[in-house]
């Protein structure tokens, strides 16, 4: 894993575009220590690292085991377009599913894109407090507005995001949010951010949750609202950038989902 890791962070620079059209330069983010005699040293584990860095290295060590780690099942039965599902691991019939209701949207209707993604955000994402006119105005509005918007419903609205372009973005729920902020803990992150927590189902993600607000935090840097989607879009998509090709945007999703339980145990 050294040298893949190496390999994929040579020192020098990769670039990607966002979704707006810019382009994100994200320059391999190790350190390295100066000796006494002024000469470059190896970085030791105890050095903070930059978030990008921790990601590479998690991510890049953690997605051999993914088809076994991934079990996200879900059923059919109320799916508005017909699909016939496939053989597989759960990560390979996830990103079927998604790629074939991708390409559905570009060719419905907006009532049979409402039915979609009211159908991937509640029958597949399990997130059934929307009402209808929350999911209408998620399907409206352009993915700039999504994006650029407030925060609020962002576990619902990144699901449709992913649905439009599954190449381009990413989810962001309550499970990748923990996975984020207990990677940093755990590997002494240089500047650290707080992602914003959301509700979950999940025990020990909420148990976690619950230690995180007691936790004094004061030396890591908040991240504004309407900017907590950008920060994590741009950050895993320079990650995946640096990646030698081994990560894209859904399958690095799916590590930090899976990981969450047993990243949430760094806070107890």
């Amino acid at each position: 894993m050294g040298s893949r890791l190496l390999a994929a962070c040579p020192g020098g620079t990769a670039s990607v575009p966002s979704p707006t059209g810019c382009y994100l330069t994200q320059r391999a983010p190790y350190r390295r220590k100066t000796t006494a005699g002024g000469g470059a040293g190896v970085r030791t584990p105890s050095e903070p690292m930059s978030i990008q860095y921790t990601l590479l290295n998690y991510l890049l060590e953690h997605r051999p085991t993914l088809d076994v780690d991934y079990q996200w099942n879900y059923t059919l039965d109320r799916l508005p377009v017909k699909y016939v599902d496939t053989d597989g691991s759960c990560v390979s019939r996830n990103i079927k599913l998604r790629q074939f209701l991708s390409d559905a949207l570009k060719r419905s209707d907006r009532k049979l894109q409402f039915e979609i993604c009211r159908w991937y955000v509640s029958e597949w994402g399990g997130v059934r407090a929307n009402k209808g006119e929350t999911i209408s105005r998620y399907v409206e509005a352009s993915s700039h507005e999504l994006v650029s918007g407030p925060v609020t419903g962002v576990a619902s609205w990144s699901k449709i995001l992913c649905l439009r372009d599954p190449k381009s973005y990413t989810i962001f729920d309550a499970r990748v949010s923990m996975s984020l902020n207990s990677l940093q803990r755990l590997h002494n992150v240089d500047k650290p951010r707080l992602f914003l927590m959301l509700q979950s189902r999940n025990a020990a993600v909420r148990r976690a949750q619950e230690v995180i607000r007691r936790t004094d935090l004061k030396s890591w840097l908040p991240i504004p609202a309407r900017d907590v989607y950008r920060t994590y879009l741009r950050t895993v998509q320079q990650v995946v950038a640096n990646s030698g090709g081994a990560l894209d945007l859904q399958t690095a999703e799916m590590i930090l989902f899976a990981r969450a339980e047993e990243l949430a145990i760094v806070w107890h």
